[in-house]
């Protein structure tokens, strides 16, 4: 790392937006929804990416960026091949986390939950629109 990089001062403060628990909704996934939908109307950079977070069967933290496709019945629904490396972690240890990050907004959600095979009607039809 050169001499003259300073890490250190590299310090922004957030401004534009807060969050206190009063006006946090009843239900979260409203709060969620809501926020995904304003990230897409201001035309954020990829308002749907999500970093999906898994880990190996031994421990190992392992995250890598998908696209949100859909809000049902409030779950996060995301593609993955089941013979990748995050499908191979998943089908071992269900437990994962999401982290949504809109920096034009100033905001970010972070969620954790188990995994979950979509129907394969639902999966099926996902991958019958996607290119070869």
């Amino acid at each position: 790392m050169s001499k003259d990089l300073h890490l250190e001062d590299v310090r922004r403060e957030y401004t534009k937006r807060s969050l206190n628990r009063k006006d946090m909704p009843a239900n979260p996934h409203d709060l969620v929804s809501r926020w995904i939908q304003e990230a897409v109307d201001n035309h954020v950079n990829e308002p749907t990416a999500v970093i999906v977070g898994t880990a190996t069967p031994d421990g190992k933290p392992s995250t890598r960026t998908v696209l949100l496709k859909e809000l049902l019945n409030e779950e996060f629904v995301f593609y993955s091949n089941y013979e990748s490396r995050k499908g191979q972690q998943m089908k071992v240890n269900p437990h994962v986390c999401l982290t949504f990050l809109w920096h034009e907004m100033e905001r970010q959600i972070h969620v954790e939950g188990e995994v979950r095979h979509l129907e394969p009607e639902l999966s099926v039809a996902y991958f019958r629109t996607r290119p070869y």
